[in-house]
């Protein structure tokens, strides 16, 4: 029998997956998590109680991959939900709260090919929100983000060249190191929340040597314009930029880093 080339690619070619219009319950664990593809298109999920929990399972091949989402309206009632993203090992590589009045909030996430990964959504500290909520996802290639966990000298997230890097602090006992040399001279780095939308939470930002020494630092507010912290550096010296919790909020707010003065050179793993 024979085929015309049309024919035989639509015949030789697999249908892309179609995600579940639902969330399938029960998914509140990971052994009973609802499969998500990341090209399968939108999905809704609700959480029926106070005690429900809602897993999706993923896996990419490789990169960033980014999750959009929000509520099914925008109507303001004073609830809201959060959102992680979980390794395999329960590890948490970015959490943010959804609103009952949110537009559309990204949560990102670095990936490795053939690794499954969780999205979660729980209750948040103080309210349910019982909305439906919407997810879509897409690849990410070009986005350049922390690179989880992140959280010693050890295992900074190391930065060269320029452009817009951008990272998240999950909770109130995340912090984010980021590895960096230089060829001699003076670094700037403009840092910002990814909105200037107030809501009372603030991080603190330094520059600092492997022994702890510090050699600049500022605070970013959720409402911060562009904040500069410079630092003159020495070449052959790793200096690391560390993000952490403010002395008495955090900011779950991506923060966007954006460098400039003598480039970021000499650390083997990039972003």
């Amino acid at each position: 029998r024979w085929f015309t080339p049309l024919v035989l690619l639509l015949w030789l070619t697999p249908s892309a997956a179609v995600n579940p219009a639902l969330e399938i319950e029960p998914n509140d664990t990971v052994a009973t998590a609802t499969p998500y593809d990341i090209a399968g298109g939108e999905t809704r999920g609700q959480l029926s109680s106070a005690t429900d929990l809602d897993y999706f399972v993923f896996s990419s091949t490789g990169g960033v991959v980014t999750f959009s989402l929000s509520p099914e309206n925008s109507s303001y009632n004073g609830t809201s939900l959060q959102a992680s993203i979980l390794a395999a090992d329960g590890s948490v590589l970015a959490s943010k709260d959804i609103n009952s009045d949110s537009v559309v909030v990204s949560l990102r996430a670095n990936t490795v090919n053939g690794s499954n990964y969780y999205l979660v959504f729980q209750k948040n500290q103080y309210s349910l929100m019982q909305k439906n909520y919407v997810i879509n996802a897409a690849y990410t290639p070009t986005a350049r983000i922390e690179n989880e966990p992140n959280n010693t000298t050890l295992a900074a997230t190391a930065m060269v060249g320029s452009g817009e890097i951008r990272g998240q602090l999950s909770g109130g006992a995340d912090v984010d190191y980021f590895v960096f040399s230089t060829a001699g001279g003076v670094v700037n780095f403009s840092i910002s929340p990814e909105t200037n939308s107030y809501d009372g939470s603030s991080l603190a930002v330094s520059v600092v040597l492997q022994d702890g020494t510090i050699l600049a630092a500022n605070t970013i507010n959720s409402d911060s314009v562009p904040v500069t912290l410079g630092v003159s550096t020495v070449a052959g010296v790793s200096y690391y930029l560390m993000f952490g919790k403010n002395q008495y909020t955090v900011m779950r707010k991506d923060y966007v880093i954006t460098p400039s003065g003598v480039s970021l050179v000499g650390i083997a793993q990039t972003i």
